[in-house]
């Protein structure tokens, strides 16, 4: 199992590397090109290998029993459920709000480019904390941080970003835990929705990469509706946004599916349920940062 998710990794990579190098018409006597393909491949598909194969092992000795808590309908299980279900909230709250951050300010260390599709998603997701940190530290000079520190604004702005989250976030929790048949629908509909996450992602992000070689491509502007919406009524921007948009909600999910992905409880079987999930993240992932930069 661990092989073959570590061969849908590595064939991914691969397979994305050999559409840009073509694309790109690099001639077949450049070798270094495609040794240089090959080689990132196997580095991708042997890290992916271990990293099954530990997820795998932790999961072989456990078993399918539940702790000892006591059952929602108890009067004790539902003292304790709300305050659980806003702990757990919190953390998932303030862990999207950083990752969010963390995707733009690793899009700018990596790509040097606010032209992708994923930027303006990204934005306006994180709209309360640009707007609360620029109204409470603005900065005294242009070109100069005097007065909006990184100290300063960053923690306000990832706090406002998580305390916008927070009432969805809890909602969302509290009827996955009260639940059955909600917790039964929303774990279906996401298994569906990852997969076809995967040709969305890729159709789009070499669909846009044609247009781009064709000088045919339009992007999204950087911020068009603050706080509303990014949607333009194109079909090439239409093609850019929904792109974009399914790229970032798989970068939000993917510090959770990788933490459920070294999770012992379930048993095997539902490890490797947890794996495939993860696996295709990834592969949006990748797709995302070997297809994305066009400009």
């Amino acid at each position: 199992m661990a092989g073959r998710y570590a061969v849908v990794i590595a064939t991914s990579v691969f397979g994305a590397a050999v559409f840009r190098l073509m694309l790109n018409r690099v001639p077949a006597a450049e070798t270094g090109h495609w040794i240089g393909t090959v080689v990132l491949a196997a580095v991708c598909g042997l890290l992916w290998f271990v990293l099954c194969f530990c997820c795998l092992l932790r999961a072989i000795g456990s078993d399918d029993r539940n702790s000892i808590t006591a059952a929602p309908g108890t009067n004790a299980g539902r003292i304790r459920c709300f305050p659980s279900a806003l702990a757990l909230s919190i953390v998932v709250a303030c862990v999207m709000s950083l990752s969010a951050w963390l995707a733009l300010d690793w899009n700018d260390g990596i790509f040097n480019s606010h032209l992708l599709p994923w930027i303006a998603p990204l934005i306006t997701v994180q709209f309360p904390g640009f707007a609360t940190a620029s109204r409470l530290f603005p900065c005294q000079a242009e070109g100069f941080n005097t007065g909006c520190e990184p100290y300063k604004w960053i923690p306000a702005f990832l706090f406002a970003n998580a305390l916008a989250y927070l009432p969805f976030v809890l909602g969302g929790v509290f009827c996955y835990r009260r639940s059955g048949a909600a917790r039964t629908s929303l774990e279906s509909a996401a298994h569906h929705s990852l997969r076809w996450s995967v040709p969305v992602v890729i159709a789009g992000l070499c669909a846009l990469m044609v247009m781009h070689k064709l000088n045919l491509d339009t992007h999204d502007s950087l911020f068009p509706h603050p706080g509303v919406a990014h949607w333009h009524l194109g079909v090439w921007e239409l093609l850019n946004d929904i792109t974009g948009t399914v790229i970032v909600i798989a970068g939000l999910l993917l510090p959770f599916y990788l933490y459920r992905g070294f999770r012992k409880n379930g048993g095997l079987n539902a490890a490797q349920r947890r794996l495939s999930d993860l696996t295709v993240l990834t592969v949006v992932m990748l797709a995302a940062l070997m297809l994305g930069y066009v400009y």
